[in-house]
């Protein structure tokens, strides 16, 4: 099992900042046997993901609008184990999209901000 520490840094409009308290995560081993989207960042026409996979395959990543409209589209080969991959995405309005990843085994969607 691994075991991280956190904590963040908040800094207000006139500079002052402070820290919150260190807390400890630990992380299981399931989680490597397991596909899924862990976390992603999305900023300048650019979206990062975290993807953990049970083994590599190819995807179909798509991007729809709240309307259902397909705004992007992309294949991409992820690999075995926690991969990260990042996606350029042009001429995107700010607001949230529906991310979706597709394979021959799975199928996962989330919710997404894109600014």
């Amino acid at each position: 099992m691994k075991l991280d520490n956190y904590r963040l840094k908040q800094i207000d409009f006139n500079g002052d900042y402070s820290y919150s308290e260190i807390i400890s995560v630990s992380c299981s081993s399931s989680l490597q046997n397991s596909f899924g989207i862990i976390g992603y960042y999305a900023n300048n026409n650019s979206l990062e993901m975290l993807i953990n996979c049970e083994e590599e395959e190819a995807y179909n990543i798509s991007i729809y609008d709240l309307l259902g409209k397909k705004v992007f589209h992309s294949d991409k080969t992820i690999c075995k184990g926690i991969s990260n991959i990042t996606l350029t995405i042009p001429d995107f309005v700010e607001s949230f999209y529906l991310l979706e990843l597709r394979s021959n085994r799975h199928t996962i969607s989330k919710k997404i901000l894109l600014f």
